[in-house]
């Protein structure tokens, strides 16, 4: 399992090497909680993705990614909300056999 930097804000754009693929996850805060964005090689996998706790963020399109990304809450079960990120909720990456 691999964290993935993330920080307490509405707004961002993380850039990873994962396996071998570039990954960017762009993060946004909206109406309805916060939204993913998971691009792998320049190839979008997932748009407006809404993150739930321990939800893959790409499970439509998990072939395009040789692992999958999650969010995990550390200290329950509620989905996440921006000013966690980082801390209480974490990103996460397994990688294919860790599956």
């Amino acid at each position: 399992m691999i964290t993935i930097p993330v920080q307490p804000i509405p707004s961002q754009s993380v850039k990873c090497v994962l396996e071998e693929q570039n990954v960017i996850v762009k993060i946004t805060q909206s109406y309805n909680g916060i939204n993913a964005d998971v691009s792998v090689n320049g190839e979008p996998v997932s748009t407006a993705v809404i993150i739930r706790n321990a939800v893959q963020l790409c499970a439509t399109n998990r072939y395009k990614l040789s692992g999958a990304l999650f969010i995990i809450d550390t200290q329950g079960d509620e989905d996440p909300f921006a000013d966690g990120l980082g801390e209480r909720f974490i990103l996460v990456y397994l990688s294919g056999s860790e599956l």
